[in-house]
């Protein structure tokens, strides 16, 4: 084989390979996609005593609260969301409770942390 034809199949290799790991990490490391988000380290607010307002690690990424448990010790959320590559932006959530949150704390299901809870 002669010297441009090698060099031509290193440039196909070189290219196929440039693709596959475009495709496989996303758009230059682009991590999009829609599915339940962890809130751990986020805080919560607490506006009317029966009203959370959630901070969401996603930039317009239309979140929606997918499970919402209450009891005596406790408020369980979960939120879905799509999540882009835009770490200084976040969503709002609110979300209604059945009764004020009182003493109650606030757990997120994807990460099984406390919240912190930054105005009651």
């Amino acid at each position: 084989m002669s010297a441009s034809g090698r060099r031509t199949v290193v440039t196909v290799i070189a290219t196929a390979l440039v693709v596959a790991l475009v495709t496989a990490c996303g758009a230059f490391g682009r991590t999009e996609g829609r599915g339940p988000v962890s809130l751990a380290g986020r805080g919560v607010d607490v506006i009317e005593g029966d009203t959370l307002l959630l901070t969401v690690p996603s930039c317009y990424g239309n979140p929606e609260l997918t499970s919402l448990t209450q009891d005596d010790q406790a408020v369980t959320v979960e939120i879905v969301t799509t999540v882009g590559d835009q770490p200084d932006c976040a969503d709002g959530l609110r979300v209604e409770l059945d009764e004020p949150l009182g003493n109650r704390r606030v757990i997120d299901a994807t990460s099984g942390e406390a919240l912190r809870i930054t105005a009651r």
